[in-house]
């Protein structure tokens, strides 16, 4: 038995609070988030993020953003993190965009900002909001790869985004990233 349910009411009703939650100004609490996410992730981590990359994509449409810049202004004030597009900003980026059609950074990200160096990626679920606001955007379906967090040291966690069939480079670029791991 699936642990989300993906019924189109269970859908809508998850927007419907979302909604209010932004209505309300309300916010993410980190240590709340942090000990839900860590049991859901423990039952099923695969679904989990399938839920989220496909949640990301209902809420752009549900809101009708047109532009990435809306989704990531709308993820902001959910204080999920501080997102931009496209910040390239040394040779690693540099690597990634050239294997990837986009990179996008994510300040204060909810899952890690502050953490220690523990030779791990940690923001799947950040990258998973990114996947699914992309494609709804786009109408591409998507691959995403984490390649700095701070889970590795970083102080910023960056994403690329490859097309679903250009599974070369997706490979070239997990190569990197594993070998920064511990």
């Amino acid at each position: 038995m699936p642990l989300f349910d993906y019924h189109p009411e269970s859908i809508r009703s998850f927007v419907d609070t979302v909604s209010k939650m932004v209505e309300h100004k309300s916010k993410v609490d980190r240590r709340l988030f942090l000990l839900v996410r860590g049991v859901v992730w423990m039952a099923s981590e695969s679904e989990f993020l399938l839920a989220v990359r496909r949640a990301s994509r209902e809420i752009c449409k549900a809101y009708g953003f047109e532009d990435l810049n809306d989704a990531f202004e709308f993820f902001e004030s959910m204080d999920i993190g501080e997102f931009e597009a496209q910040d390239v900003e040394d040779d690693l980026d540099e690597r990634m965009a050239d294997l990837g059609d986009m990179v996008v950074s994510v300040y204060d990200c909810v899952s890690c900002s502050g953490a220690p160096n523990v030779g791990e990626t940690l923001c799947a679920f950040e990258g998973h909001i990114i996947l699914g606001a992309v494609e709804a955007i786009t109408g591409d379906k998507m691959r995403v790869l984490e390649y700095k967090c701070w889970g590795l040291g970083d102080g910023v966690c960056k994403f690329v985004l490859f097309p679903q069939g250009d599974l070369e480079a997706f490979k070239e670029a997990r190569s990197v990233v594993d070998g920064r791991k511990r």
